[in-house]
């Protein structure tokens, strides 16, 4: 099973050699639209796929009369 670090820092006092220690990072800028956000958090899990087919039937429905 992979480990993944969630940044909580529950281990560093566990470490035995104290080799662990938390970064800041800068705090990324949240984005106004809702949809925006949504692209965004799809980009950073690279998942993007279902946003691209979305827009893409959005345009399709534009396109064809009748639907």
């Amino acid at each position: 099973a992979e480990k993944v670090c969630l940044g909580c820092g529950a281990c560093i006092p566990t470490c035995p050699k104290g080799a662990l220690r938390m970064v800041p990072t800068a705090t990324p800028e949240i984005p106004e639209k809702k949809r925006d956000l949504m692209k965004q958090i799809l980009r950073e899990k690279k998942r993007t796929t279902p946003y691209v087919i979305d827009g893409a039937v959005r345009k399709i429905k534009k396109v064809l009369p009748g639907r």
